[in-house]
C-alpha cells in the first residue's frame, strides 16, 4: 500500500493531523487521527484503512515545506498545549522542551513525526521528493 504525503495541503501540525487523518483513519471517530500517538496506532494498522502487518510506502512530496512548517516555531506551539494538560509531575521536562524549541534546539515536530513513521514496523520505505 503506498501513503501519498503533500507538503502543500498542510502549513502546520493541525493540519497535518487532519490531512493525515484523511489519508489514513476510516469514517468512525476511533480512529480520528489528533496526536502522534494515535497516528502510531493507525499505522501499525487494524485501525483506519490499512490492515495489520500490511505494508506501508509513504512517499512525501514537498518535504523541505514540511521541515519549515512543522519546524521550531511550530514545536513550541505543540509543546505550549501538551503544557496546558500535561500531568503535573512532567510539566519541568515539557517546559524544558519549550524552552529547548525556543532556543532552535532539539527535534521539531517535523522530526517527531519521522520517527512515528520510522518506529512503525508497517512503514517499509519512505521517500522524499521535491517537485
Amino acid at each position: 500500500m503506498k501513503l501519498y504525503i503533500d507538503s502543500d495541503f498542510f502549513s502546520n501540525y493541525e493540519e497535518f493531523l487532519l490531512y493525515m487523518n484523511s489519508k489514513l483513519a476510516s469514517s468512525t471517530d476511533e480512529s480520528s487521527i489528533k496526536n502522534l500517538d494515535i497516528l502510531s496506532d493507525v499505522l501499525r494498522g487494524g485501525f483506519g484503512l490499512y490492515e495489520e502487518n500490511e505494508k506501508i510506502n509513504i512517499k512525501w512530496k514537498n518535504y523541505h515545506k514540511s521541515i519549515s512548517d512543522l519546524g521550531y516555531e511550530e514545536t513550541t506551539q505543540y509543546y505550549l498545549k501538551i503544557l496546558e494538560k500535561c500531568h503535573p509531575s512532567n510539566k519541568n521536562e515539557v517546559k524544558f522542551l519549550i524552552q529547548q524549541s525556543m532556543d532552535h534546539e532539539g527535534k521539531t515536530l517535523f522530526y517527531l513525526i519521522l520517527e512515528v513513521f520510522f518506529d512503525a514496523k508497517n512503514v517499509s520505505n519512505i521517500e522524499f521528493f521535491t517537485i
